[in-house]
């Protein structure tokens, strides 16, 4: 069974994480995800989104995320390892990284 999805380099922008159809149609047994280099902004899908709570490893390198982005990470109730390089973080970032 898929327990990893790589889609990193791929420019799908935030399109790929507003469609919830995507996120709920992910496998069960997925835990490890890489969007990294997207393009993306925001994970405001992963707010709200059941597939968001087994993800274990997110990769979201390379996508200058805006600070409340990481907001949305709370959800992941199952992250151990999150990958954040050249993200463009300031301190405005780290009140919502605590959260996580």
């Amino acid at each position: 069974k898929l327990s990893s999805l790589r889609l990193d380099g791929n420019p799908l922008g935030n399109a790929l994480l507003r469609s919830q159809p995507f996120l709920e149609t992910l496998p069960l047994s997925l835990t490890r995800l890489n969007i990294s280099r997207c393009g993306l902004t925001c994970l405001s899908s992963l707010a709200s989104s059941a597939a968001a709570k087994r993800i274990e490893e997110l990769r979201c390198d390379g996508n200058v995320l805006n600070p409340k982005a990481l907001d949305a990470l709370k959800n992941c109730a199952k992250l151990v390892e999150l990958h954040l390089a050249d993200c463009g973080l300031t301190q405005t970032h780290l009140p919502y990284l605590r959260a996580v």
